[in-house]
């Protein structure tokens, strides 16, 4: 799909999704498998997400919620909130420049988390990286199964645990 200054909304989808806008919301949910949501200027939600997310907006609030093994989050001027439901999920990489990340994972994980912003805090329930120095090589390296790099600039870090159903 692709629009360039309206709004796009898709539910109940039975296999990927691939939209593209500026300017406007977009919004998809009930996803049956992967979405890679590309928007200049707009909002980004993305719910009942079964397999792998990809988005990326310039200014706009992004929500990302799955159960996928990887999720890639780029915002610039808007905060990133992700909700990763699967203790299957394997990767998640996000930044934003000038706003929060958040991010929830699944109780049971153990993730190897780097995180680093320049002008905020990092606040986790689970062990963090703090410093940019941890090679790329020992990153990859690590036996932990899910691997997690979040790079803020002028916002705070937070990653807490789901709660429990």
């Amino acid at each position: 799909m692709k629009c360039q200054n309206g709004k796009i909304e898709a539910h109940h989808v039975g296999g990927d999704v691939i939209a593209v806008n500026s300017f406007a919301p977009l919004r998809v949910s009930e996803v049956a498998g992967g979405v890679q949501l590309d928007s200049q200027n707009g909002e980004i939600a993305a719910a009942g997400v079964q397999g792998n997310i990809r988005a990326q907006t310039s200014f706009g609030k992004m929500q990302l919620e799955g159960t996928g093994k990887t999720f890639i989050a780029r915002n610039q001027n808007g905060s990133v909130e992700i909700t990763a439901r699967s203790p299957d999920v394997q990767r998640i990489e996000a930044s934003a420049t000038f706003a929060p990340i958040d991010l929830r994972l699944p109780s049971g994980s153990k993730p190897l988390i780097r995180a680093n912003t320049s002008f905020g805090k990092v606040r986790s329930e689970f062990p963090v990286v703090l410093s940019e120095s941890l090679s790329e090589a020992n990153f990859a390296a690590d036996s932990s199964p899910l691997k997690i790099n979040l790079k803020g600039q002028n916002g705070d870090i937070r990653i807490q645990q789901l709660a429990s159903k």
